[in-house]
């Protein structure tokens, strides 16, 4: 799958990136998810899970309009990936 191989490619290697290149790489293919919408994000939390963290989202509008940023083309990788640091937090 296409999205897959940009988000290993995104991601280069850097576990902690993984979360962020997923969501990025899926959420740019509205089409290709028909009814998933939801599938990129529960991707990434599950994957931040695995990685031994949470990624927690809050507010829901905002992850929305990031996502929306994304399919239009306004919201470049590193966008996402500083939204996602900003809210990866560690399991105890």
């Amino acid at each position: 799958m296409e999205a897959l191989s940009e988000a290993t490619a995104l991601a280069a290697g850097r576990a902690e990136d993984e979360p962020a290149a997923l969501l990025f790489a899926l959420t740019k293919r509205p089409r290709a998810l028909v009814e998933g919408w939801d599938y990129p994000v529960i991707c990434a939390t599950n994957l931040a899970r695995m990685h031994g963290v949470a990624l927690v989202i809050g507010n829901p509008i905002d992850l929305d309009t990031l996502r929306l940023r994304i399919v239009v083309g306004t919201a470049s990788f590193e966008d996402v990936r500083a939204w996602v640091a900003e809210r990866v937090r560690s399991r105890s």
